[in-house]
């Protein structure tokens, strides 16, 4: 069983004196201006970043990898490289000033989170429970 909890809105990230223009709908082909930071391999975020990165034939080389959100957040923060994450995630930081973005002509994809569980198992109380308060919880998220 999958339950769509809400549509997750992707934006391309920078510090605050990153060069992000190259990322623009202008800008076609040559290396990267920063260095790339990916979530880990087999990663929608990944997939759809190098996609874009294809189409705009921009080059890369050495991309930092991380499996933490949280991780490639602190290490664009620290003015080394830029990524792909869902706008939740920055939001914040962006407020605040210490993460930039870039508008894109071409927007990503909507990302969903989900909930999944099987539907022809038994569901124990605390399942139950953690299921029925994240599908409560998930209309309020921002």
């Amino acid at each position: 069983m999958v339950k769509n909890l809400k549509n997750e809105n992707m934006v391309i990230i920078g510090a605050p004196d990153a060069d992000l223009e190259f990322l623009s709908t202008n800008y076609k082909g040559g290396m990267a201006r920063e260095s790339i930071i990916f979530s880990e391999k087999g990663c929608s975020f990944r997939i759809a970043f190098e996609k874009y990165l294809k189409q705009k034939k921009i080059k890369y080389v050495n991309p930092l990898e991380f499996s933490s959100i949280e991780a490639a957040k602190k290490c664009v923060m620290n003015g080394l490289g830029i990524s792909l994450l869902p706008f939740y995630a920055v939001k914040n930081e962006i407020k605040e000033g210490t993460l930039k973005t870039i508008e894109l002509k071409e927007p990503f994809d909507k990302f969903r989170t989900q909930l999944a569980y099987h539907k022809n198992k038994s569901i124990s109380l605390p399942m139950s429970k953690l299921i029925e308060i994240t599908l409560k919880n998930s209309a309020n998220w921002k």
